[in-house]
């Protein structure tokens, strides 16, 4: 039903899973909760050095594809990754290797927790030119973006894409954070939403069960099937996503709810 195209399955390359056995239990928490595909995401600093690091990621991958069909489970696998922004992004980003299944004209990346640089979207708009589309991890996570939301509405403008975190609907990350996930889905800012999935307890697959449930009942099933099973299908694809409109309503949606004015009266 759901595909997930960011999360740390492989084993022992990230933060995320540290064992083959790790990255088996947390595939049958994704199956539990209803994941039948996944494009795992290892993150890679975006320098041309790091090639050899993707080519590693790769090989880890094929081990892991192998094992999944050796042991008949029901899972489609594939691999990305989750880039960490630098000055060299833009050349890291047009070769293949450093996107979706390498076949993709979509790639993945971070922004640094605490910044959203404004020149971002002028590289990522030269990427668009030149035939690559740029998904943004998480914003919702970003405190730059989450004190200045104007930055990540010229984000959207631009073409960006963004990727909201499963676990930020359901308040894991806290209630400020959940409220700018939110935000952004309703705004019509969202393209997908997958679990950054690291561990089976802290940040599980499970999470996308009630992020899906509490998207039915705040945009709809139809949005929320868009934002969990199509789009991701889409991207891995290489295909144009389901867009909705963003224009000055939805955007005035995204930025920060202003506060009533109490007056006092004698």
């Amino acid at each position: 039903m759901f595909c997930d195209i960011h999360n740390h399955l492989l084993p022992a390359v990230d933060d995320g899973s540290q064992s083959l056995e790790e990255s088996l239990c947390m595939i049958d928490h994704a199956l539990e909760a209803g994941i039948s595909h996944i494009c795992a995401t290892p993150h890679v600093t975006a320098y041309t050095s790091e090639l050899s690091v993707q080519q590693h990621h790769i090989q880890v991958y094929n081990t892991l594809k192998s094992e999944i069909e050796k042991r008949s489970i029901p899972l489609k696998l594939d691999v990305g990754c989750e880039l960490y922004f630098t000055s060299e992004f833009s050349e890291v980003a047009v070769k293949p290797i450093f996107r979706y299944r390498q076949t993709s004209n979509f790639c993945l990346v971070e922004l640094p927790p605490t910044e959203a640089p404004p020149w971002f979207a002028d590289i990522c708009f030269s990427l668009i030119m030149n035939g690559v589309q740029v998904v943004l991890a998480h914003p919702e996570r970003n405190m730059a973006l989450l004190r200045n939301p104007f930055m990540l509405a010229k984000y959207i403008r631009t073409g960006i894409h963004t990727q909201v975190t499963a676990g930020s609907l359901i308040g894991k990350y806290g209630n400020e954070i959940q409220e700018f996930a939110q935000r952004i889905v309703k705004s019509n800012a969202c393209t997908i939403v997958a679990c950054d999935a690291h561990d089976t307890i802290r940040r599980p697959f499970s999470d996308i069960k009630p992020a899906y449930e509490e998207l039915c009942l705040s945009v709809g099933t139809m949005i929320a099937n868009r934002l969990c099973t199509e789009n991701p299908y889409k991207i891995l694809q290489g295909n144009d996503v389901h867009h909705l409109p963003f224009g000055d309503d939805e955007e005035q949606t995204l930025m920060r709810p202003k506060k009533k004015k109490k007056f006092l009266f004698f």
